[in-house]
């Protein structure tokens, strides 16, 4: 999937920034929510950077600190990069059987 892009979010700052950490979080969520199409609601890391206007950096920072609102794959990959997406599009979106099957398997989705 290449994420849709027509214009940035929020350009949310680099590293030193005057936007709180939740702003951030909010601005990565809409990013992959206004990109999800379908069952298509993956995206890269660098994806959502060029969404938001974040470096990579920010944008990993920033996921990796808000608890439980994000996924990322373990075994879904484009172009060498795992996926990620929020974790109540995958919830409402993934089929039961695959769940179980990631469950059973010991994947993390």
């Amino acid at each position: 999937m290449q994420a849709i892009i027509e214009q940035p979010i929020l350009h949310a700052p680099k590293e030193n920034s005057e936007f709180t950490h939740e702003q951030k979080r909010d601005c990565i969520q809409r990013c992959i929510e206004s990109n999800a199409n379908g069952k298509r609601f993956w995206m890269t890391y660098a994806d959502i950077a060029e969404c938001t206007g974040m470096s990579v950096k920010e944008v990993i920072k920033t996921m990796y600190g808000s608890g439980t609102c994000f996924l990322e794959s373990s075994w879904r990959v484009r172009d060498g990069q795992f996926l990620v997406t929020v974790r109540r599009l995958y919830e409402e979106r993934t089929p039961f059987m695959e769940k179980l099957l990631a469950a059973v398997t010991g994947q993390r989705d």
